[in-house]
């Protein structure tokens, strides 16, 4: 009807305006009433009718109502009977005064912008067959007086910002055959009336709100043809009882909630050519009734979780155009029969677990333009019959198992617009032939074994958008004629083994948004033409052995989000013309030989989010510009050469996660106050620099504050009590100062603490009972102070350590039957240089994960008439015997005597080869005999751990 309309409308409007036309103004005694001419006026007047794309003749004296563009009148030109407006940018809202236009059938004021909700007065018109009010701007409520439009055959109301439940009054349309009402913002459930609506032919109510089931009754409409449900909120299961619709030609229920599997009854639609259920949470299996579906020309059931294997059965859909069972469960082998499809045209498997290799007789369905087969588990070679897709644009294979080599055959498919292998095992060279497929806009082969050098052929493909070959084995040098390809926004050439210098011509590249060259071999200078690469919003530099300065013309990239060109060996300063690129998000300088100061520009990167400028040369005052990088949470600083004052307004960097200025000469008190305002400082390194002076209480009282590393300074005083209030911290190193006095009680508030260092210090006094508290505890070092009295009892239910250090203390007393409780974890176990004394009790046997060479018993009081325990001690000792040691002295200048300092002195003091220990005696036996060893059933055999399995669990503990 619309059609027939819009045509009606196009002759009349030729014939109105040809030279003698046929239609002339109607004098005013054939005029339409007066009620319908202000009507019309009143839509003009009121709906922006001077801004028309079409308003002819519109406002013209009574009786030319009829020659006004979208105006239709009866054979009597005494009534309008339609308005057909249109895509004509009306505006504004529809007038009550449309009421006057009471022999109206047709109305379309589609495609305009037309605000406000439906008037009450549409309802009136009695006469509608045909209301188009879609594509506007329409609010409120469907309004439930619209079921009074008896004659209505057509609705829509589709593309509006209508609200609200579906009224029942609709249910009184019974002469309706098309209901549109997609997109919109309806809510409530599908109503069961609708069952009512027999003559309906077309029903689309897609992208909405509604939820709830579908009902059953729509099982009723015998007439309907289209039935679209899309992207709402429909749950439940498909009824069977939408078999019964025998002339249904598209059921479209996508983007919904429905589970369950598909239903059997609706194999049995004879005329059904467009199923479409994905993205719904379906299950089951694809039945082998499917094959009864033989009008099908396009089935989507992907997006779901349907199992099972593929059945051989869908090669009977032999009028299929479009498959799409991507994103399921499906499991088993692609099917040969699916080459019987010869009509096939896309062809969608991707993201199931699919194996096997991909069947030759697939190459009959030789009009395939979409093939996508990635994220499987499929597996053999690449079959070079796929070369016989000529019309193939999409090729995707990625992420899957195959083997072999790339088929130079591929550079058959002229019209290949994208082709991905990536993620496979993919052997071999790349072939020359792809340079051959010159629609080509898409290339991925990263994450394969692909060898050999980049071919120059690649230098042909003008379209290509993105070029991905990174992760390969590739060598040689980088082609400059790639920079011959001027639409290409992506080039990923990373961890490969690549040699050379970086060719200039990649500057050409103006469309060029990521350039990855990272993780290579590649040397000389970064090109200064990269400052012409205006788009460039990726720049990835890193891990190559580039040399020379960083050219001033990187400064021109105000799109560059990501610099990182770190672990080169760049030199010169770094160019104050950095501070240009506004875009700057990521500022990675490390490990490199740059010099000179920091350029104050560097604080006009408004949305720097991390700047590291570790290991390089550079020195001097970091500049007070910092303190305007509002968004930077990581500046890593350490490992220069950089000299105090800190810069004041560093406090105003209040997103700032990460602080390292360690590995400097930085000196002078801590300044506390800086860090007050850093409320989201979870990490701060302060390390090996030349710090003096008290620990400031305001540390520990950062509220998110994990690790905090001040170790090697020159710091004095006590720990402040205030260390309780640090209650998120996991590691605090306070080693190698001069700290002094009791170690305070507060220290057991840190739950979550997993690593405490206080070795080389001169703490004093007794040991709080509450270190036992920090159950957490993966190493604890606090040799080299002077602490006394007993070892508390409490540190033995620490039953996570890994590492125990306490050597060359004063510690006294005897050692507790309680150190059992440590036997699940520790490694490592340094009491060594104390005044321990007595018997070692039996139940340090159960110790038995210490690592044989890593512990230290010497230098104490210490006795045993165990034989077992001797042999027990001595198998995990390092250096001499532990029992002729026990002299209670110290020896000046031992090389043992001073413990284990960090991990990599462990390594050397035990003089241990990773990965292998020699035997010791973990099983001990009372002196009963009875077993007392639970963790090995009384074997005789060799410690269960090794040394790089320990060393390993250091490692992890020390790297939060």
């Amino acid at each position: 009807m619309k059609s027939f309309l819009r045509l009606f409308f196009y002759l009349y409007a030729v014939l109105l305006f040809l030279p003698g036309g046929i239609v002339q103004p109607r004098s005013s005694c054939a005029a339409i009433s007066i009620g319908e001419r202000v009507a019309l006026l009143d839509l003009y007047n009121n709906c922006g009718g001077a801004s028309w794309k079409q308003h002819t003749n519109w406002g013209l004296g009574p009786g030319s109502e009829c020659s006004w563009y979208g105006v239709l009148c009866d054979p009597t030109q005494s009534h309008v009977i339609a308005l057909a407006l249109s895509d004509n940018n009306l505006s504004g809202q529809i007038r009550p005064s449309i009421q006057n236009l009471a022999s109206l059938e047709e109305l379309d004021f589609s495609g305009n912008q037309l605000t406000g909700t439906l008037p009450v007065q549409l309802t009136t018109l009695s006469s509608l067959t045909a209301l188009y009010l879609h594509d506007n701007q329409l609010t409120g409520d469907v309004p439930a007086a619209l079921g009074a439009l008896g004659s209505l055959v057509e609705l829509s109301l589709s593309s509006n910002q209508l609200t609200g439940t579906l009224p029942q009054e609709l249910a009184q349309l019974t002469n309706l055959k098309k209901l549109y009402l997609y997109n919109n913002q309806l809510s409530g459930s599908i109503p069961s009336w609708l069952g009512q609506l027999l003559e309906l032919e077309e029903l689309v109510l897609a992208d909405n709100g509604f939820s709830g089931i579908i009902p059953s009754d729509i099982g009723l409409l015998s007439n309907l043809i289209e039935i679209y449900l899309d992207n709402n909120q429909i749950n439940g299961t498909i009824p069977g009882k939408l078999s019964a619709l025998s002339e249904l030609r598209v059921l479209s229920l996508a983007g919904n909630l429905l589970t369950g599997p598909l239903p059997v009854e609706i194999y049995s639609l004879p005329n059904l050519r467009i199923l479409n259920v994905e993205r719904n949470s379906l299950s089951g299996e694809i039945e082998p009734e499917i094959a009864s579906l033989t009008s099908l020309e396009e089935l989507y059931l992907g997006s779901n979780q349907i199992s099972g294997s593929l059945p051989v059965e869908l090669g009977l859909l032999t009028q299929l155009r479009n498959l799409s069972l991507g994103q399921n469960f499906l499991t088993g082998s692609i099917p040969a029969e699916l080459g019987n499809l010869t009509l096939l045209e896309e062809l969608h498997l991707n993201n199931n677990q699919l194996s096997g290799a991909i069947p030759p007789a697939l190459a009959s369905a030789e009009h395939l333009r979409i093939l996508a087969l990635q994220e499987n588990a499929l597996t053999g070679t690449i079959p070079t019959v796929l070369s016989n897709f000529a019309d193939l644009e999409i090729l995707r294979l990625g992420q899957n198992g195959f083997t072999g080599s790339l088929p130079a055959e591929l550079g058959n498919l002229k019209n290949l617009l994208e082709f991905t292998a990536d993620t496979n095992h993919i052997t071999g060279g790349i072939p020359d032939e792809l340079g051959n497929l010159s629609r080509l806009q898409l290339l991925w082969l990263h994450g394969n074994q692909l060898e050999g050098h980049i071919p120059e052929s690649l230098g042909n493909l003008l379209s290509l958008r993105q070029l991905s070959l990174q992760a390969n084995k590739l060598s040689g040098s980088i082609p400059p004629v790639l920079g011959n390809l001027e639409m290409l926004q992506l080039l990923w050439l990373g961890d490969n083994q690549l040699v050379g210098t970086i060719p200039t011509s990649l500057g050409s590249l103006p469309a060029l948004q990521y350039l990855f060259v990272n993780d290579n071999q590649l040397t000389g200078d970064i090109p200064p033409e990269f400052g012409a690469l205006t788009q460039l919003t990726r720049l990835y530099l890193y891990n190559n052995q580039l040399t020379g300065s960083i050219p001033v013309e990187i400064g021109y990239l105000t799109l560059l989000e990501q610099c990182l060109m770190q672990n080169n060996s760049l030199s010169g300063s770094i160019p104050s013309t950095l501070g240009d690129m506004e875009s700057l998000q990521f500022l990675w300088l490390g490990s490199n030989q740059l010099t000179g100061t920091v350029p104050v520009s560097i604080g006009s990167l408004n949305q720097l989010l991390e700047l590291d400028l570790s290991d390089n040369q550079l020195q001097g005052l970091l500049p007070e510009s910092l303190g305007e990088l509002g968004k930077l949470q990581k500046l890593v600083l350490n490992n220069n050469q950089f000299v105090a004052p800190l810069p004041a307004n560093i406090g105003n960097c209040l997103h700032l996660e990460k602080l390292n200025l360690s590995d400097n000469l930085f000196s002078g008190a801590i300044p506390g106050d800086i860090f007050q305002s850093l409320t989201m400082l979870t990490e701060l390194y302060l390390s090996n620099n030349e710090f003096t002076g008290s620990i400031p209480a305001l540390l520990l009282t950062l509220p998110q504050l994990k690790i905090l590393k001040i170790r090697n300074n020159r710091l004095s005083g006590m720990i402040p009590p205030e260390v309780g209030d640090a209650v998120s911290i996991q590691e605090l190193d306070l080693a190698y100062n001069t700290l002094e006095g009791a170690l305070p009680s507060q220290i057991g508030n840190l739950s979550s603490l997993i690593n405490l260092f206080l070795d080389h210090n001169q703490l004093s006094g007794n040991l709080p009972e509450r270190i036992g508290d920090l159950s957490n505890l993966r190493q604890l070092r606090l040799d080299k102070n002077n602490f006394d009295g007993p070892i508390p009892v409490s540190i033995w239910n620490l039953t996570n350590l890994l590492l125990l250090d306490l050597n060359n203390n004063s510690f006294s007393g005897t050692l507790s039957t309680e150190i059992r409780n440590l036997g699940s974890n520790l490694y490592f176990l340094f009491i060594h240089g104390n005044q321990l004394e007595g018997d070692v009790p039996w139940q340090i046997r159960y110790l038995w994960n210490l690592i044989p060479g890593g512990s230290d018993f010497r230098w104490n009081r210490l006795t045993s008439s165990d034989s077992n325990v001797r042999s027990f001690l001595q198998s995990k000792q390092v250096g001499e015997d532990w029992e002729t040691t026990q002299t209670g002295i110290v020896p000046a200048g031992d090389v043992n005597a001073d413990g284990v300092v960090g991990l990599a002195d462990t390594i050397m003091a035990l003089q241990i080869t990773a990965g292998g220990h020699p035997d010791g005696v973990c099983a001990g036996y009372d002196r009963s005999g009875v077993d007392v060893n639970p963790y090995n059933g009384g074997s005789s055999q060799g410690s269960q751990i090794g040394i790089s399995e320990a060393i390993n669990s250091l490692r992890k503990a020390s790297s939060l």
